[in-house]
């Protein structure tokens, strides 16, 4: 008779190859959120800055001949 205890160690590996899984998938879900945030904060930084830089030209007594400084050499820092 080693049906049910076959069966019952089966569905206890099954469970924790389950919690195992849920563990890791929250674990990526956590890492590829934090990736996406740095980069979203990288991108809106540079974003701001030009965006605070063209103000600044824009009023006042319209130096057009004020330089943005770049720190980037990707399409953003192109922009300034």
């Amino acid at each position: 008779m080693n049906g049910p205890n076959t069966i019952d160690a089966a569905t206890s590996e099954a469970n924790r190859a389950m919690i195992l899984g849920l563990v890791i998938g929250l674990i990526v879900v956590l890492l590829i959120s934090g990736i996406a945030l740095f980069v979203a904060a990288l991108i809106s930084n540079d974003l701001r800055f030009v965006s605070e830089s063209l103000k600044e030209m824009s009023t006042g007594e319209g130096d057009l001949t004020k330089r943005l400084s770049t720190k980037s050499n990707d399409e953003i820092g192109g922009a300034g």
